[in-house]
């Protein structure tokens, strides 16, 4: 048998006490790790719903409602298929906003000051505020800003998730159209219209940039129309070509017989206001259109504008 040695057993015993002080913080460095790891995954986490429900939160206020599922889905697990769709009958609105300080149809010129130039930039940003209110308040949730290009802004009515037709959402326009002019007469800005109506396609386009646009002959159709009746120096006025009144009874006003009142359609409500058009059609050639007919809107609601000047 081996000596018993007192200073052999101590040395053991330290040394294994060592070992077990230094494997016991060893543990505990890599559970903490481990938590600090998970921490870590939580807050990038968060993060990235936050990120992801402010991206859905922006893009569903330049986008219709309809697409910010399927955007979602793009978000979460990639860019999936394409986000396309047919709309069988829709309205569609194009608008010039004038802003020029003169209040006339014309551009700034290279000679206008720098004043004049912020004067008109200010005017333009508080014309499309007017539009925004004009579509909350007469859009009945189914217009929307399509997209802003200089001064001409793209508007669509009737555009449903169920892709059903919707014939009567050029009325919407309409009031929408009315009621921005007659908001901007304030800020010196002029605003010109045309309306049509038919079928679209609209879908989500671009990589890094996502936009909402539209396409069709019903879009070239609306923006013809009011192209030709600022060449023709109708500039100011709101024109809504015939095809809008293709089923719509035409019953004249009972004063005179030359207007027309269209009632409001049933989904649009007892509330929402009468659109009154001239019966008189206008004719105008438009380019790769040939004869294009159309007719002035000359009021919205009850009564006429008396002896206002309609363009203005």
């Amino acid at each position: 048998s081996k000596k018993f040695d007192p200073v052999s057993l101590v040395a053991f015993l330290a040394n294994g006490s060592f070992t077990v002080l230094v494997g016991g913080f060893a543990w505990h460095r890599a559970l903490r790790r481990l938590c600090l790891d998970l921490h870590v995954v939580d807050v990038a986490t968060a993060a990235v719903a936050e990120e992801h429900g402010t991206m859905l939160f922006l893009l569903g206020r330049a986008m219709p409602a309809f697409v910010i599922p399927e955007l979602s889905v793009w978000l979460t697990h990639g860019r999936l298929g394409s986000i396309a769709h047919s709309f069988p009958m829709v309205g569609v609105l194009f608008l010039k906003l004038d802003a020029s300080v003169h209040g006339h149809q014309q551009e700034l010129d290279g000679h206008a000051s720098l004043e004049d130039f912020i004067l008109s930039l200010q005017a333009s940003t508080l014309a499309l505020v007017r539009l925004e209110e004009a579509i909350k308040a007469h859009g009945r949730g189914n217009v929307i800003k399509v997209k802003v290009v200089g001064d001409l802004c793209l508007v669509v009515g009737g555009v449903h998730a169920d892709q059903r037709a919707d014939p009567a959402a050029w009325q919407r326009l309409a009031r929408v159209a009315w009621h921005t002019r007659a908001s901007c007469r304030a800020h010196s800005v002029m605003v010109t219209a045309g309306i049509h109506r038919g079928s679209i396609a609209g879908g989500v386009i671009g990589v890094e940039r996502l936009i909402y646009d539209t396409f069709g002959d019903t879009v070239n159709t609306a923006s013809r129309v009011m192209s030709t009746a600022i060449r023709d120096g109708e500039a100011g006025g709101i024109f809504v070509s015939t095809d809008c009144l293709a089923d719509t009874s035409r019953p004249t006003d009972g004063a005179s017989t030359d207007v027309l009142r269209v009632a409001p359609d049933d989904d649009d409500g007892a509330a929402a206001e009468t659109v009154i058009l001239q019966v008189r059609v206008i004719e105008r050639a438009a380019k790769g259109k040939g004869l294009l007919g159309m007719h002035r809107l000359v009021g919205c609601g009850g009564v006429l504008p008396g002896g206002e000047d309609d363009r203005r």
